[in-house]
This record gives C-alpha cells, structure tokens and sequence, in this order.
C-alpha cells in the first residue's frame, strides 16, 4: 500500500495530464477572408477603387470633342429651262452657314470659273447670280460655299438652253480650208459671241462639220505662228448690222486677221456671194446643219 504522501492523487493526477489545443493564427501573412468584417470592409474598398479608376480611364480614352458645325450649300432653281440670251437668276441665300462672319460664295459654270466659259456671261452679287447663256446645250452652274472656318460645301444646278431664234451662220463661198481655218482659230469668237443674240457657226476646216465658234480650239501644230495664219488676209466680209458697239467690235475683230469687213443686210449676203461682191458672210440659219446645206448650193 502506497502512503498518500508520496504521491498526487488521482483526481490532481489526471487533470495535469489534460490537452490543451493551441490556437492557429490563421491571418499571419494572409488577407483576412471575404467573410469577416473585416474582409468584406476591404474588399469592398478595393472593388470601388478599382471600379472608379477604370470609369476615369475609359472616359479619357474614348472622349472625342464634337465636330466643328460644317456649311450646308443650297442652289434655286435646281433645274431650268431657258431660251438663249434671257436673263437667268441663280440664288444661294438658302444656305446654311454656322459662325458670325460672312461666307464666301465661289461661282462656275461648266466648271469654269465666271466668265472663262463661252457659254454665257455672267455677274454675281455674294449669293446671287444673273447669266446670260448665247449656246445652246445642257450646262451645269455650281456654287462653293466656304465658311469663317475653312469649311466648304457644293451645290450645283442643272440649265439646258434652246436657241428659237436661229443661228448665225459664217459662209466662205469657196472650199480653202486654211482660210477656215484663220478664221475658226485666229478671232476671238467669244468676246463676239457675248455682242450678239444668235450663237455663231462655223465650218470644222478637217470634218466640214458646223461648230459654235466660241467652242472652237486650235489644234496644236509644230509651226509658230502656224501655217494657217495670214491666209484669210484680204477676203471681203459681209456683216449684218448690228449695235453700233458690237458692230465695231466685230469689225476690229475681222480687220485684225486682214479680212475687209462690209455691212449688209442678211437679205443680200446670198447673192452678194454669188455674185463674187464678197467672199463670206453672216446667215440666218435654222440649225447648225443647214450651214453645209447653203454652202452645196
């Protein structure tokens, strides 16, 4: 029998032999889990963060400024029918132009600046235009609206002029085509052109086919001055009466390339030219092809 003062007794003996478990530190090195209070504050921090930095970048990156209001050009009448020699207006004013300063109006017709064409004479007022077509065909006329800014817009219009007051006809009685050709290419038919009424019509020297004079183009030629220039000189020239202006001009005009110009009514240049009393002359003629008709006569 063992005395109790040499040993515990079994009650103290047990409880000293009792496991207490340790405790882990699961947050040592580690973000805290989302389920905590803690977590769930943090998370949130970071997810709103995050969420303005990318709205802040994407509006930097994908904002545009708007563009700079561009002019709307506008032309009345869009299509018109005309006769020859009649007062036709074109208006721009239904334009419309952004910004406080005035816009510039640039006018053509056929694509030629004002003036440059022979198909008609024309005055502009900023927005308006008047022109008087002297040809007749299908003709565009077109406006360049230009801004404070640089900004340019086009609008065109579309013409298509008939002549019911016939031509006028050049007749030369005899078959040289260097005199034709002196006197298809060395007049300024143009300027002509814009005195009188009728459109002016001339024989094509290589196809014998008639020509608006004022359309006519030299062919280039190696020889300066070309081999045509000169040869009209001294062939008599009947012109019709007309404004004591044009009639001057039109004399000059002749006179410059040495024709000698005479006045007669159209009623004599025929017979006058059958007669040998004149080389060519001005005729009233129906269509562009009834000149080569009077001339087989």
């Amino acid at each position: 029998m063992v005395p109790l003062s040499m040993g515990a007794s079994p009650a103290r003996a047990v409880r000293h032999e009792r496991i207490i478990p340790m405790i882990e530190d699961d947050t040592s090195g580690r973000t805290p889990p989302a389920d905590t209070i803690l977590g769930k504050i943090l998370v949130g921090v970071a997810v709103a963060a995050g969420s303005a930095f990318v709205s802040w970048s994407v509006s930097r990156a994908t904002y545009v400024p708007p563009p700079l209001p561009k002019p709307l050009a506008e032309i009345v009448p869009k299509t018109i029918l005309a006769q020859a020699n009649t007062i036709v207006e074109f208006s721009a004013k239904g334009s419309s132009v952004p910004g406080s300063e005035p816009p510039s109006y640039v006018w053509s017709v056929g694509g030629l600046e004002l003036n440059r064409s022979p198909v008609a004479r024309c005055n502009d007022k900023n927005s308006t235009l008047s022109c008087r077509f002297v040809l007749p065909g299908t003709f565009s006329v077109a406006v360049d609206v230009l801004d404070e800014n640089g900004e340019t817009s086009s609008a065109a219009s579309t013409i298509t002029v008939s002549v019911p007051g016939g031509y006028l006809g050049l007749l030369l009685g005899k078959n040289d085509a260097d005199a034709q050709k002196a006197l298809l290419y060395d007049i300024d038919w143009a300027a002509l052109q814009s005195l009188v009424t009728r459109p002016i019509i001339l024989m094509e020297p290589d196809t014998q086919a008639p020509v608006y004079a004022a359309l006519a183009e030299p062919p280039a030629v190696a020889n300066d001055p070309p081999p045509w220039r000169g040869t009209a000189a001294g062939l008599k020239v009947a012109i019709p009466p007309l404004p004591p202006e044009a009639g001057l001009q039109f004399e000059i005009a002749l006179a410059e390339i040495g024709l000698v110009p005479l006045t007669l009514p159209f009623s004599e240049v025929y017979a006058a030219a059958t007669q040998g009393a004149i080389d060519l002359g001005f005729l009233v003629i129906d269509s562009p092809e009834a000149l080569a008709e009077v001339g087989e006569q």
